[in-house]
């Protein structure tokens, strides 16, 4: 029995005027073929100066440990791009197409894992994710399982629940149990292929964006969610329950909050689950993050906060501007901040600007240049 896996990962920033590339992929994490099944070792390291076990890793050592040799992962391709804007509309089309030529290469199959993150953006596709898994659903046929993964930030869409037989996410933030939701979709997909389960999903989508606090996972809002989801799995025909925060800085005209619930042939039992779970995220959606700081303000507190400068540092983040989230970190506000009011501060303030580098790459260590940095996109 044979069950693929591959990866197609960036967070994209529909409001980023640089466009995500084939490069971008290269340049992060792009493996493929028997390369990727080596990586997913348990003595492996998944993706070399970031995480030693994700996704990919999950899957394969779960379906290594289920004892039955005659279930093999079949390695296909895995491409993960930071955050950043949307891709190069031909860099989607070149990604799908090594992902369906990975799929004619190793012939029939008996189930696919996808993990991808939810919130990828692309220019000229509404839902580029969408796009991959009805390219693998044409390759494979209708009665191949197809189990996908998703952030807990990713959008949930129609579109994308349609292609899918299940759909898991993340149940961390920030997150920290990747190799564990790839775990959880080897376990659906093992049952499905065999025949021992029949997964049923049913799904719902929340007009709701910023809620739930600061929607941590062991923090008072949201902990109580996360914990009811584990518990409502204890029931028999229960197979897996997840709920996406989504991703704040896509231009989706399907924005929201997603819940998702996979039982064993229950539809019933999937629909009512669902709409327990959406009313409860629905419940937390009044409860706002802390208020953002002004430069200002932010840097008083530092100030004040001497013993704790003593023993470490202060991170300051300008959330107009987080790269973590796909912004290009080219804003100079910070900046400009620590320059009039940052007296006496060691500061270090990255900042993207390419000519600047450029201009000063071989300047002498203590030269002086006057440049305009920043603000340039």
């Amino acid at each position: 029995m044979k069950l693929t896996f591959a990866r197609l990962s960036q967070e994209s920033n529909s409001f980023s005027p640089l466009v995500t590339t084939m490069a971008d992929f290269e340049g992060t994490h792009l493996v493929e073929g028997e390369s990727l099944l080596a990586a997913c070792g348990a003595d492996a390291r998944e993706v070399p100066s970031w995480l030693k076990n994700a996704e990919l890793s999950g899957f394969v050592q779960e379906i290594q440990r289920c004892g039955d040799p005659s279930v093999t992962a079949v390695p296909l391709l895995s491409g993960w791009a930071i955050p950043g804007g949307p891709l190069a509309a031909e860099t989607l089309a070149a990604l799908k197409e090594r992902l369906v030529a990975h799929l004619r290469r190793v012939g029939p199959v008996d189930g696919v894992y996808l993990a991808l993150h939810g919130a990828m953006g692309a220019v000229g596709s509404a839902d580029p994710e969408a796009e991959l898994l009805r390219a693998v659903r044409a390759e494979v046929g209708p009665g191949v399982p197809l189990v996908v993964s998703y952030d807990l930030h990713a959008q949930l869409t129609a579109e994308k629940i349609a292609a899918a037989d299940a759909v898991v996410a993340y149940r961390t933030n920030p997150h920290r149990d990747h190799a564990e939701t790839g775990a959880r979709a080897a376990r659906l997909l093992i049952g499905a292929a065999k025949g021992k389960v029949k997964l049923t999903m049913a799904w719902r989508s929340l007009p709701l964006v910023i809620g739930g606090g600061t929607s941590i996972d062991v923090l008072p809002t949201m902990r109580p969610i996360f914990r009811w989801m584990k518990q409502a799995e204890r029931e028999a025909r229960v197979l897996d329950l997840s709920l996406c925060m989504c991703h704040l800085w896509r231009d989706s005209p399907e924005m929201g909050w997603g819940v998702v619930v996979v039982t064993d042939g229950d539809a019933d039992l999937a629909e009512r689950l669902a709409d327990e779970l959406a009313e409860r995220a629905w419940a937390v959606k009044d409860v706002f993050p802390p208020p953002f700081l002004s430069m200002t303000e932010a840097l008083r507190r530092i100030r004040g906060a001497w013993f704790r400068r003593l023993l470490g540092a202060a991170c300051v983040c300008d959330t107009s501007d987080v790269v973590g989230c796909g912004a290009p970190g080219e804003n100079t506000r910070v900046l400009s901040a620590l320059l009039e009011h940052g007296k006496g501060l060691t500061a270090y303030v990255p900042l993207r600007d390419p000519s600047v580098t450029l201009a000063l790459w071989d300047a002498s260590p203590g030269s002086t240049h006057d440049v305009v940095l920043g603000g340039k996109l």
